[in-house]
């Protein structure tokens, strides 16, 4: 149902989130993502995200809710970019009312997300 990871050279949290989730899996999903960026943070400062979110279906707003608060927490602990891929117009219009924040962008395809995440931020890490 999901996926965390952590590239430290690039200094980017992955995450890639599949089907229709209940609220526990939501929480759960929260808890993991908010205890790694914490340490991240701490450790490395700043880090981007990159979401896969193409096989993740439009959530009830309750689940929608808690994703919502995630990316708030998330962007008090860094402010570099958060690029999202989902698989339907509908989820990015859900996204977008969901991720009102200025440095997150939402495309309908996963290389898209990850080529604007490259220029926006990697790419000037490596530089």
């Amino acid at each position: 149902m999901y996926e965390i990871a952590y590239e430290a050279a690039q200094r980017v949290v992955r995450m890639r989130m599949a089907g229709f989730w209940s609220p526990d899996t939501a929480v759960r999903f929260s808890s993991e993502v908010l205890t790694l960026c914490e340490r991240v943070a701490r450790r490395d400062g700043r880090y981007a995200v990159l979401l896969d979110g193409t096989a993740f279906d439009v959530q009830t707003p309750e689940v929608a809710d808690r994703l919502a608060a995630l990316t708030r927490a998330g962007v008090a602990l860094s402010d570099a970019p958060y690029a999202m891929a989902v698989g339907s117009m509908l989820a990015k219009l859900q996204a977008q009312r969901l991720l009102n924040v200025p440095n997150a962008r939402v495309f309908l395809a996963a290389e898209e997300a990850e080529a604007w995440l490259r220029c926006a931020w990697i790419d000037r890490l490596a530089a």
